[in-house]
């Protein structure tokens, strides 16, 4: 078990606006310094946003890895986990170890996420631990989804209805308990208090259903399972609030595994405004 005197692990969270270089620009930079590999994952994206934001998530990874583990950038490589999972990960070759006269190379997790032309990365680092037997396991997930992305669909009514709302949070009876689709329907700005069937309150409706599905997904993708887990519907998130300014943080939200309180998870959500998006950015991470 970890001791108060072990090293600390490290968070870092990156975030890339892919929309400038969409706009302006068809070209995608950088592209050749990845390992083959990335290069075609990255080419066989039809729309150019799609590219851009693959490129953005690859070269995001390469530079926590080459920064964190001081690998030199041509020799990174990118892995993933045994299956089922196969999360991607860093895994030094045995070149790279036998090679390395300094520091040993810390333990890194990390993670991405993207949608809306914006790309976010969570990244932590483990220092190595003179007594092995104390190192730190650490997982970590980051989910991040745009709160009007779905407004902007021209098959939803504008402005915003309450009916068109509950509609949409109909679907997902799969994904979430009923305690959490009640919550989903009925909570109010704590400041501001809209009413529920007002404009903006169906707004602020729609802000609080995607920072649950952040959470939600942030979690399965810190543990590697996916949405068809059979325990979705028991993973519950409680005392949920939305972050309401740029770069507000908050960390109150409380976890809940069948009925029982996660205690082994930290977890906080990240506003972040970006000219006419809004977007909810949870990041989750697991420490033993």
């Amino acid at each position: 078990m970890p001791t108060p005197s072990d090293p600390k692990p490290t968070l870092v969270r990156w975030y890339i606006d892919t929309r400038p270089l969409t706009s302006t620009s068809p070209a995608l930079p950088l592209l050749e310094t990845l390992q083959p590999t990335e290069q075609q994952a990255i080419q066989k994206y039809y729309h150019l946003k799609d590219r851009h934001m693959s490129l953005a998530s690859n070269l995001l990874k390469y530079l926590f890895i080459h920064r964190t583990c001081r690998i030199p950038w041509s020799q990174i490589t990118i892995s993933r986990t045994p299956a089922p999972h196969h999360r991607p990960c860093f895994i030094p070759s045995a070149a790279i170890l036998s090679s390395s006269s300094t520091a040993p190379i810390p333990v890194v997790e990390f993670n991405v996420s993207h949608q809306d032309s914006m790309v976010a990365l969570a990244g932590t680092t483990i220092p190595p631990n003179p007594k092995p037997a104390n190192q730190q396991e650490i997982q970590v997930g980051i989910d991040i989804t745009s709160t009007t992305e779905h407004l902007r669909s021209p098959r939803n009514p504008s402005p915003p209805t309450r009916s068109a709302f509950l509609e949409y949070v109909s679907i997902f009876t799969e994904i979430f308990s009923a305690r959490e689709l009640s919550l989903i329907k009925s909570l109010t700005h704590p400041v501001h208090g809209y009413s529920v069937s007002s404009t903006e309150g169906v707004v602020y409706s729609y802000r609080v259903f995607f920072a649950y599905w952040a959470l939600k997904e942030a979690y399965i993708k810190m543990t590697g399972e996916a949405l068809l887990a059979e325990w979705l519907r028991e993973l519950e998130f409680l005392d949920v609030r939305v972050p309401d300014t740029d770069g507000e943080v908050y960390r109150g939200v409380r976890v809940l595994m069948k009925g029982r309180e996660v205690k082994e998870v930290c977890l906080f959500g990240v506003m972040v405004s970006y000219l006419q998006h809004v977007g909810i950015v949870v990041c989750v991470g697991w420490f033993w």
